[in-house]
């Protein structure tokens, strides 16, 4: 099995793959927000770096984007 870690700010793209947890850093190199390598709703491990949505319970995973102007 493989794990994918993904960074929790919608502003930010980072993600690795990884074939454990161990050795992945908790905090995201590009910008300091915690990586995430379970969904925070349900706790469905990732599979795929391009995950948006949860496979499992459908929510996003990431918050979405504030939009400006607004």
């Amino acid at each position: 099995m493989s794990y994918v870690m993904i960074c929790s700010s919608s502003d930010c793209d980072f993600h690795v793959k990884n074939s454990t947890k161990e050795g992945i850093e908790r905090y995201c190199t590009k910008c300091g927000s915690e990586n995430l390598w379970k969904c925070p709703h349900c706790e469905r491990p990732f599979r795929r770096v391009e995950t948006l949505f949860c496979f499992d319970c459908g929510k996003h995973i990431k918050p979405l984007p504030e939009q400006e102007g607004l």
